[in-house]
């Protein structure tokens, strides 16, 4: 039996309501599709926004971290000069030594946490490793005396103070 036209109207109405609704779906896709993308563009703009802000932090910190003046060179008396309270020149052996004929008993202290990087105190006032000195004495207490010069040099060399 041949379809009849009444049928075959049908079927051209069944299929093109079908294509119409297929391409309303794809339609609805594709608009779905480009929302994500325009949200995902944003964001990776946003994302790219925000690493050229921290790239240009990073740049001024190191900017800034090279233009730190160093800090500076510490000054360690030596045994005899901060007994006697006097200003010590850092020389190995110092002026204030040499002049009193003591050069040979000149050495700094070296502090209890030695190693480079183990003493916190910023003020320490006694030796360590990253210093340089290469003559020095182990720790002691050491209070300041006042007495005459000559009984405090006798004292350096009897070794009671000092190396």
């Amino acid at each position: 039996m041949l379809p009849t036209a009444a049928h075959q109207a049908a079927t051209i109405k069944a299929l093109t309501a079908r294509a119409e609704h297929a391409e309303a779906a794809r339609a609805q896709a594709e608009k779905a599709r480009d929302y994500c993308l325009t949200g995902t563009k944003a964001h990776i703009e946003a994302l790219q926004a925000e690493i050229a802000a921290l790239k240009t932090q990073l740049q001024e910190a190191r900017h800034e971290q090279k233009t730190r003046p160093a800090p500076p060179a510490r000054q360690v008396a030596c045994t005899g000069c901060f007994v006697h309270g006097r200003e010590c020149d850092d020389g190995e052996p110092c002026f204030q030594c040499m002049v009193r004929h003591r050069g040979h008993r000149c050495c700094r202290m070296q502090c209890k946490k030695y190693d480079a990087g183990m003493c916190r105190n910023e003020q320490c006032e006694l030796a360590h490793e990253t210093d340089g000195y290469a003559r020095l004495t182990g720790w002691a207490r050491l209070k300041r005396i006042k007495k005459a010069d000559d009984d405090v040099d006798q004292e350096m060399e009897d070794g009671e103070i000092g190396g």
